[in-house]
């Protein structure tokens, strides 16, 4: 009567107690495999302090194999032991490849970096030509375009010698966090480039033909008009899409003067794409 009560917990002890000793030599054995490739990788030049970390945590669950009260909290102890031995392994065995790509990040990043400076050095007369070429609110917001991206590229420059001072420590590790870094503010760099050189862009276009877009949105938001006709929810989406339109034709009859506000034209046609868009998805998502 007892086995027949309690044969689940029964079967689960003897499956543990059948499976705790393999479970147990398999993290010990890649304790020491996890110990010989951080050894490893220390004694080439390429040390991963991530690596360590790992191993110094197996290395503390696995003390606690021993010291556990009870089956299943051993187990536990040396499944945390096995996957953080084997995390440790991983890691030392990447190191050369992470110390191969940060010393081919150096030469890549300098290179963008010479790049992104030239890029900075055009902002100053593109924003000069957007503000000849086009009323103030059109280029109101990027005032401190050129002032962002020489920031960044300072930053570029602490983060690349930061890296430069870990890898010659061998820390490839913290090394490649400070590459990583320097691309993100090469990103930042350009990026304040770009919305300069793209705004000029965009508003000569739309100065050139102000209808070409004014068409494509009408064209956009008469596709969701059709949808939610077709699909019966004209309810639901009609006064949405009205408005869509009431907005497009305000933007159109506002373009008027010497210097038209061609960015707030731009923003309020990509308003009126976006919103049809949005119906669109909302229509075909409705049962």
């Amino acid at each position: 009567r007892f086995r027949s009560t309690h044969a689940r917990t029964l079967d689960e002890a003897a499956h543990l107690l059948r499976a705790l000793p393999v479970a147990v030599q398999e993290a010990r054995t890649a304790l020491v495999a996890a110990r010989t490739a951080v050894q490893t990788a220390d004694a080439s030049g390429t040390r991963s302090r991530r690596a360590a970390q790992q191993l110094a945590e197996a290395e503390h669950a696995a003390a606690g194999i021993d010291t556990a009260v009870g089956i299943r909290e051993r187990r536990a102890a040396a499944v945390r032991t096995l996957d953080l031995a084997r995390s440790a392994s991983t890691l030392a065995a990447e190191a050369p490849r992470a110390a191969a790509g940060v010393r081919s990040a150096f030469a890549s990043i300098a290179t963008r970096r010479a790049a992104a400076a030239t890029k900075a050095d055009r902002i100053p007369p593109a924003l000069s030509a957007l503000r000849r070429e086009f009323s103030e609110p059109c280029s109101l917001d990027l005032a401190d375009a050129e002032k962002k991206a020489r920031a960044a590229l300072g930053a570029v420059d602490r983060a690349i010698a930061q890296a430069h001072e870990r890898a010659d420590a061998g820390e490839w590790d913290d090394a490649a966090d400070a590459v990583a870094e320097a691309r993100a503010q090469l990103g930042a760099a350009e990026q304040a480039h770009d919305a300069v050189a793209g705004r000029l862009a965009d508003l000569r276009e739309v100065r050139a033909d102000p209808t070409k877009l004014a068409a494509d949105a009408r064209f956009v938001l008469r596709d969701a008009q059709r949808l939610v006709v077709d699909r019966g929810l004209v309810k639901r989406f009609g006064p949405i899409l009205d408005a869509q339109s009431v907005r497009l034709q305000n933007a159109q009859d506002r373009l008027t003067g010497v210097h038209p506000d061609y960015w707030l034209y731009l923003s309020e046609l990509h308003g009126v794409r976006t919103r049809a868009q949005e119906v669109v998805a909302e229509a075909r998502a409705a049962r």
